[in-house]
């Protein structure tokens, strides 16, 4: 795992959040979130506010601009635990699909239909052999169903949530849907 790519990811969107998840043998994680995407800091000891800053590099000017907060828990909702017995293998897309010129969405199918996640959000592991993405309920009151988690084997290694992309796009994604010719070679 990258943790300068986890660096990079949260201070580009100026938030920091970090929680401790403790698992069923009493070991305690960790885990760093801007928000959408949240990741274990591996190999590191407990941290605060004030060591992720110094791990993260961080300066003052950046600081201030910056949501930085701790949590003893992860966010409502969420299982840091590597085994959930909702789990479920999603399928990736093939295909992904860049929304302005600076958002890659990659398409998943899950049970609940397509989803998508922000492709940055797979960044820190990128150096992870044999990532999977599993599909993981939320609460019942939530706006969001679900949400996507990242494993490498029976190890859990982040958490995505899901973007939600407006009627427009889907329009737009079938209209181009609708429009595309199948060219296919002429028979001999």
């Amino acid at each position: 795992m990258k943790i300068k790519a986890i660096a990079n990811i949260c201070k580009n969107n100026k938030v920091i959040r970090l929680c401790s998840n403790t698992d069923s043998d009493g070991n305690i994680t960790t885990w760093c979130s801007d928000g959408c995407a949240m990741y274990p800091l591996l190999r590191l000891p407990y941290i605060e506010e004030s060591g992720i800053i110094a791990v993260f590099d961080i300066s003052e000017k950046l600081q201030a601009s910056m949501s930085i907060s701790t949590a003893a828990n992860p966010p409502v909702g969420i299982n840091l635990d590597n085994i959930a017995p909702d789990e479920k293998p999603v399928e990736r897309s093939k295909v992904k699909i860049l929304l302005h010129d600076e958002l890659l969405l990659e398409p998943l199918f899950t049970s609940k239909g397509t989803v998508y996640i922000d492709a940055k959000y797979l960044t820190p592991l990128s150096d992870t052999p044999d990532i999977t993405l599993h599909e993981r309920k939320l609460d019942e009151g939530s706006k969001i169903p679900l949400y996507i988690t990242i494993k490498t084997g029976f190890l859990l290694c982040g958490v995505i949530m899901i973007h939600v992309i407006g009627e427009e796009y889907l329009n737009e994604i079938g209209r181009v849907h609708s429009k595309t010719k199948h060219i296919t070679p002429e028979a001999k």
